[in-house]
């Protein structure tokens, strides 16, 4: 007479874990919940760059001074508009947007919202609050990125988005500079290509140092697109980690 074998406690246990550890994977690794999710993936523990500490937004763009606020020295600094210590330039006062034609006042660059510089100045602070809170995903990667994310959303179309952009091009290895360079460019793409009208218009001048750096390359290819809009990307993300570095 056979008899039926029962199942030894032990095996039991380690059967029930084991079934339950491969369902918790299938549901994270499932395409349909992590597609697009690259935060989320982030979460699981993957390395992030050591150079940039978890950030806290509750003291940045608050006070419309270079010289007492470090979110608006940033931006000061990165227009140009500013040295890294928050001294004014002369640009501050006004000059003329060379992708654009419009005459611009203040920390920012305000593209004439003030009708000098002191009212540009406020006007500035409150164009930049606009964008905190959509931009506020950024935090997680801390003060740089936050403040970047503010900066592209004051220089150009780009309103969100650096973030994923930023946790994609950690996930392809950058890190630094180089990666909230590479997020930004790629900030720009659309349906598939890097756009950027005013930057073109400044990089297809011969006269301008932009256009000059890119001899060799074929006009309006995808390496020219990149490396036009790199370049007035990395400056300006050398003059915020200037800033943020002193």
């Amino acid at each position: 007479m056979h008899r039926n074998r029962e199942l030894d406690p032990d095996a039991s246990f380690v059967c029930v874990v084991t079934i339950a550890i491969l369902c918790a994977g299938a549901a994270i690794f499932s395409p349909q919940i992590f597609q697009g999710n690259w935060q989320s993936f982030l979460s699981l523990g993957l390395p992030q760059s050591s150079s940039i500490a978890t950030g806290d937004a509750g003291n940045l763009f608050k006070v419309a001074d270079p010289k007492k606020d470090l979110g608006v020295r940033a931006i000061c600094a990165a227009e140009g508009n500013c040295l890294a210590d928050g001294t004014r330039t002369a640009l501050s006062k006004g000059h003329i947007d060379p992708g654009n034609g419009v005459f611009n006042r203040g920390w920012c660059s305000d593209q004439g919202r003030g009708r000098n510089e002191a009212e540009a100045d406020i006007k500035c602070l409150e164009y930049a609050q606009k964008w905190l809170e959509p931009n506020k995903d950024a935090i997680q990667h801390g003060n740089e990125v936050f403040i970047n994310a503010v900066d592209l959303a004051n220089q150009s179309s780009v309103k969100t988005g650096l973030a994923d952009h930023y946790a994609r091009a950690k996930l392809e290895g950058r890190s630094g500079v180089e990666a909230i360079t590479h997020a930004r460019v790629e900030s720009f793409r659309r349906n598939g290509e890097l756009s950027a009208g005013g930057l073109f218009k400044v990089c297809s001048n011969p006269r301008n140092q932009f256009a000059q750096r890119l001899r060799g390359m074929q006009p309006y290819s995808e390496q020219w697109r990149y490396h036009c809009i790199r370049q007035d990307q990395e400056r300006r993300v050398k003059a915020i980690n200037e800033v943020l570095n002193q």
